[in-house]
């Protein structure tokens, strides 16, 4: 059965490193492993949503410690207990957020947790990931 809404209730942040098989190099850096953050989100009813991110210092100017900082600190306080549903989008209440992490420039963190809030979203209310595009069939 599907919930008619949900309550945005717990954030957990990994941090991985997945080495590469072979160094990735270009202009602005050369890497040997993707350093990332995961996003657990859990629902109040306890769905489960994943998100990503990663730092690229040289693109935005953002670091892994600076990203679970401003995850911690910023975002998650700003859209813990956020309530949504079946309805809407959750587009629709994420939008304010989303101008400030622009206006910012905290984008990757920010992305992170807006992926696992569309896939918390989309999993609880089992919503197929084309509709979030705008494809109904």
């Amino acid at each position: 059965m599907r919930p008619e809404s949900l309550t945005l209730k717990r954030l957990t942040v990994h941090r991985l490193a997945i080495p590469f098989r072979l160094n990735f190099r270009h202009a602005a850096a050369e890497r040997k492993q993707a350093d990332v953050l995961i996003l657990v989100l859990e629902g109040d009813s306890g769905q489960i949503g994943y998100g990503e991110c990663h730092a690229r210092e040289y693109v935005t100017g953002e670091t892994l410690d600076g990203m679970r900082k401003d995850l911690v600190q910023l975002w998650w306080p700003a859209v813990r207990g956020l309530a949504l549903t079946n309805h809407g989008s959750p587009r629709d209440v994420l939008t304010r957020f989303f101008a400030e992490a622009s206006r910012s420039g905290r984008l990757s963190a920010y992305g992170g947790l807006d992926l696992a809030v569309f896939d918390l979203w989309a999993r609880a209310f089992k919503v197929p990931g084309r509709r979030l595009f705008g494809v109904e069939s």
